[in-house]
């Protein structure tokens, strides 16, 4: 069915919106979605950074004082405004911050060289750490410069996710082996004996324990004592038709874990410990594509899921809240400030 309400063009099913750029995205492959507690989506895009209100998408990029369109990553940070990191490298919108105003550049020990890939990682211990293609650097105290740090990976092999590890460590996922390294000393790959296994986003399910997606389904990071041990982990629903990639895993405001890849389902812990899906939407569904890059959970409780190539979409779930017309959120639709 069309909801005339918001577009002509927007069909969805009972519970999923599609939005592709038939109805303003200026890109139907999305990078990131960040939600904002006021109700705004951001996406990034090789078009630039985009803002939809639950109306109209709008779209900001060198022209609005971005140091360029290519938008690798957005974070929010600890103490307000945001990080951006682009092909050019990483920026700091500070609170309050206007459209137009420059998003100015750190100094970089890359000595300018192009992130081609890159993510924001802020961790437990306050560090904000950003990962190019094969290099990480981290944010030096003053918030000025991007230092690079002392790691070293085996050639040919692209930093895909980050996690806090144990006793001072960072998990390091790549897209054919995961490493732990603690800064100083050499990383280590921990999955040498099991061959290639691309890592692609981590869940911190316990205090001692990780669920991992990958290139080839669910893997369970564990650690005892001083050795992290990690297995795959067969999950039944998440790997058929030949897609076994898991892109992301989030815990939503009501307790419970979703995975989105092959699809999107809610995972949980069975009877004997191991990994099982409950609830699971599909193109069956309206989901737009199986293949799901991306997951987020908005401030009204609706999912979000990004692709390469299909849109976005949303699975309803209290109903998106649009402030486009609310003076009491004037000032964010103006500006890029109170994500």
């Amino acid at each position: 069915r069309c909801l005339s309400d918001w577009s002509s063009d927007v069909c969805s099913s009972d519970l999923i919106q599609v939005y592709t750029s038939a109805q303003g995205l200026p890109r139907n492959s999305v990078e990131c979605l960040l939600p904002s507690p006021a109700g705004l989506m951001w996406m990034c895009t090789l078009e630039g950074l985009v803002r939809f209100d639950g109306y109209h998408f709008r779209v900001f990029g060198p022209e609005q004082g971005l140091p360029s369109r290519n938008v690798l990553d957005f974070v929010a940070a600890r103490d307000g405004g945001f990080w951006l990191l682009t092909e050019r490298g990483l920026c700091r919108l500070p609170p309050g911050s206007k459209i137009g105003e420059p998003c100015k550049l750190l100094q970089a020990d890359n000595k300018g060289a192009p992130f081609y890939a890159g993510l924001i990682f802020l961790s437990e211990k306050g560090d904000t750490w950003v990962s190019s293609s094969d290099s990480l650097f981290r944010v030096s105290g003053d918030g000025r410069r991007l230092e690079q740090s002392s790691l070293r990976l085996p050639p040919r092999l692209t930093i895909t996710a980050l996690a806090d590890g144990w006793n001072g460590t960072l998990l390091i996922s790549t897209d054919m082996a995961l490493f732990e390294w603690r800064p100083g000393e050499e990383a280590r790959n921990l999955t040498q004996s099991m061959g290639a296994v691309g890592i692609l986003c981590f869940y911190r399910w316990s205090a001692d324990e990780y669920w991992l997606g990958s290139t080839a389904g669910f893997y369970r990071l564990r650690h005892t004592g001083s050795a992290s041990v990690l297995r795959r982990e067969p999950v039944e629903g998440m790997t058929a038709g030949g897609y076994n990639r898991v892109n992301a895993i989030i815990r939503r405001s009501d307790g419970t874990i979703w995975a989105a890849g092959n699809g999107i389902a809610q995972i949980e812990l069975g009877a004997d410990g191991e990994l099982v899906t409950r609830d699971r939407y599909t193109a069956a569904d309206g989901l737009p594509t199986m293949a799901v890059a991306g997951m987020v959970e908005d401030a009204q409780r609706n999912l979000w899921g990004a692709s390469e190539g299909s849109g976005i979409f949303r699975i309803e779930d209290a109903g998106f809240i649009s402030y486009s017309r609310s003076e009491e959120h004037t000032s964010e639709l103006q500006s890029l400030r109170h994500l």
